[in-house]
């Protein structure tokens, strides 16, 4: 079962680095900047920042194949 806080962590976790994050603490409700941190465990920002870069990717590369089909229909 996933639950409203396993989004809420994923969602701050995903778009650190490429929100600005006053704008995710605000979003994700927390008090400050260091609870922030400690909720989505900045210890694993390269490996975030690299998951974020690669899910990019792929989303990018998939829009770019579906709209090289949708040019042939």
């Amino acid at each position: 079962m996933i639950s409203s806080h396993v989004g809420r962590r994923s969602f701050a976790s995903n778009f650190y680095g490429k929100i600005p994050t006053p704008l995710l603490i605000q979003t994700t409700g927390h008090s400050s900047e260091q609870m922030f941190l400690q909720y989505i465990n900045p210890v694993d920002k390269e490996r975030i920042l690299s998951l974020s870069t690669y899910f990019d990717k792929v989303y990018t590369e998939r829009n770019i194949r579906n709209s090289h089909y949708n040019n042939f229909l």
